[in-house]
């Protein structure tokens, strides 16, 4: 059974403790869990830390809130979705998916969220919270393909000092 090529990224950050060279003499990379007996081609394998265009530009770092929302022009190959995360790590991950003509032409990137197996599996992201100012009026506007109806919302979270969550529904599909 040949099984159709995927692309995955991940994004993640090293402790204190794994990067301690006191308690820790070596790292590996693991990819395992593929069923006994399964034949495993690695196509291509990249490490790297995010470039600079997955930050804010430092002469104007609150003109983009969501950096690179566009998916346009990502990191590792196009396939690195920095600074945008998955909800869940273990079940699915984000793509960069190419738009071509037909002349084989990209003309659009776009996110696309697979192997979600809860509706509130998503890209999130971390934004600059020096750049937001109270009394401010924001706007936000995205573009979404869907294969089926559903409801939606665009949810933005604090986490307070104590623990617990503020949540400000700012988008919302009745």
């Amino acid at each position: 059974m040949v099984v159709p090529l995927s692309f995955i990224s991940s994004v993640w950050t090293f402790s204190e403790l794994e990067t301690n060279v006191t308690s820790v003499i070596g790292h590996t990379i693991q990819m395992e869990r593929f069923p006994q007996g399964s034949k495993i081609s690695l196509d291509k394998f990249i490490f790297e830390l995010p470039s600079e265009k997955s930050y804010a530009p430092e002469e104007a770092v609150c003109d983009e809130l969501a950096i690179n929302g566009d998916a346009e022009d990502n990191d590792g190959g196009g396939y690195a979705y920095y600074p945008f995360y998955s909800t869940d790590w273990g079940k699915f991950n984000p793509v960069v998916v190419d738009e071509v003509d037909e002349n084989g032409v990209v003309f659009n990137k776009f996110y696309r969220n697979k192997y979600r197996y809860n509706r509130y599996h998503s890209m999130r992201f971390y934004p600059n919270t020096n750049c937001f100012v109270p009394g401010y009026v924001y706007t936000v506007s995205l573009r979404i393909r869907v294969d089926k109806p559903f409801d939606f919302y665009m949810n933005f979270r604090a986490r307070k000092p104590d623990g617990s969550w503020h949540s400000h529904y700012i988008l919302q599909d009745p």
